[in-house]
């Protein structure tokens, strides 16, 4: 025909599955009303029902049936019947070409009814085959996506767990490392807290002898003393002189004694020359250097004065003569 264009024959494409529309004067229809119902039961009531009223023996007749609501509830089927024979004679004397390819299409009633049916027994279960394999192939893609999702959002959560661990054996290993280290700085922590306290303990000592020394050098000559205790830092001593008052103004105004008093009254015994007195005192110790300048030479002796005496009270004489 002019203006128009041939179609091409590769344009067409084969179909995979082939139907054939079965007249309606090939067909009997009936219809009835059932209630729901589990679905093996339903195909049981409608099998019976065809096989009821049916005029195609059991191994002739092919059936069909399209489901619709009804009222109160219940369910409308339109039941489709047709003689197996009858749909193969009509589809060898209508398309030859089918039967001669050894494909067997499909049967479908459409005329009058809300939908197609398919009458089973003919070319349905390849296409039900298909549509199941399908279904399979969306599900299994469908698991393929969920599990690369799932992936996706457990990566960095997996990632982060690998560092966490990473991180942990790193800190073990150098822990492990370090701990030499560790245990030497615990005992060196040890060896300071045991030093700090012999500081401790020692800054509270007094030299005895220092303590003689010093106060011959400082004491007048008109004082003796003849007690002198050591109590830590703190050291009493008892003696005579002659004016107790001024001695005390002395010893408070020398440099290295500090918390200077007197803790008794000063006293006199009648015909005595010589006030009685005690007074405590903490003597400051000298710096290192001042201490070794201060210090006499090996080859000269000390003063009988300045030997060592034990902590504690003992009797001397250090100053004046005794009254």
């Amino acid at each position: 025909m002019a203006g128009k264009t041939p179609v091409p024959a590769a344009a067409y494409v084969k179909p995979l599955f082939t139907a054939v529309e079965i007249p309606d004067e090939l067909l009997l229809h009936r219809s009835l009303v059932m209630p729901r119902m589990a679905a093996q039961d339903l195909h049981d009531a409608l099998l019976l029902e065809v096989r009821s009223h049916s005029p195609f023996g059991s191994d002739d007749v092919a059936w069909g049936f399209v489901s619709h609501d009804s009222a109160n509830g219940a369910r409308r089927f339109d039941l489709v019947m047709a003689s197996r024979r009858q749909i193969n004679d009509f589809v060898q004397g209508r398309w030859p070409e089918l039967s001669a390819s050894g494909q067997v299409p499909e049967a479908w009633a459409v005329a009058g009814l809300p939908a197609p049916v398919v009458l089973g027994g003919f070319g349905e279960d390849r296409r039900l085959q298909h549509a199941a394999g399908q279904r399979r192939l969306h599900l299994g893609l469908l698991a393929l996506a969920l599990a690369l999702a799932t992936a996706v959002l457990l990566t960095p959560t997996a990632q982060l767990r690998l560092r966490a661990l990473e991180a942990v054996k790193a800190f073990s290993g150098v822990a492990s490392g370090a701990a030499p280290l560790v245990r030497k700085r615990d005992e060196l922590v040890v060896l300071t807290d045991r030093v700090r306290a012999i500081d401790t303990i020692t800054s509270d000592r007094v030299d005895p002898a220092a303590v003689l020394e010093y106060l011959t050098r400082v004491l007048p000559d008109d004082t003796y003393l003849y007690s002198l205790d050591n109590k830590g830092a703190r050291n009493v001593a008892s003696g005579h002189t002659v004016d107790a008052s001024a001695l005390l103004q002395r010893l408070s105004a020398d440099p290295r004694l500090r918390n200077v008093r007197s803790p008794t009254a000063v006293t006199r015994q009648p015909g005595a020359t010589k006030e009685a007195f005690t007074v405590e005192f903490t003597l400051e110790p000298l710096p290192a250097a001042v201490a070794l300048q201060a210090r006499p030479p090996a080859s000269v002796p000390l003063p009988a004065a300045a030997a060592p005496a034990r902590p504690g009270s003992s009797p001397f004489v250090i100053g004046g003569s005794a009254p």
